[in-house]
């Protein structure tokens, strides 16, 4: 069996070990991951206030959702996106604890694994899955 290893914001992610299709999320926005990452020591926000998170705004299962809940009234932004012919993600800092609550109710695997990782945590929503990665 191969054993991709993607390299995101200088941390080695085996892909055997998440689904597929959102360790290639994680990857395309790697960028973004590790700016974000950056920006919350800057801003001296610990593990235990927020993650981060890149959710597809059309991911009909969960996607869409939390896009509405987390991110209110880009629609247009959204819209604009798909215009141009790129998928539309949301990125950014959320509130864990907010995310944890929301986690617990809508995907408790997902809220479980979250509550497991004592460190920094990107979220990723897409291909109707919630991945959780840790960047401890």
């Amino acid at each position: 069996m191969n054993k991709i290893i993607h390299i995101i914001a200088g941390k080695p992610i085996l892909e055997e070990t998440y689904h597929c299709g959102c360790t290639d999320t994680l990857s395309i926005h790697n960028d973004r991951v590790e700016y974000f990452l950056n920006r919350m020591d800057e801003s001296g926000y610990t593990f235990k206030d927020a993650v981060v998170t890149i959710v597809n705004a059309d991911d009909s299962a969960v996607g869409k959702k939390l896009i509405d809940i987390l991110m209110p009234g880009n629609e247009k932004t959204w819209q604009d996106m798909r215009s141009s012919g790129k998928t539309p993600y949301g990125r950014g800092l959320a509130n864990r604890p907010v995310y944890q609550k929301l986690l617990d109710i809508i995907c408790p695997e997902a809220g479980t694994k979250l509550r497991g990782i004592q460190g920094k945590a990107v979220i990723v929503v897409d291909y109707g899955v919630i991945e959780i990665f840790d960047f401890s």
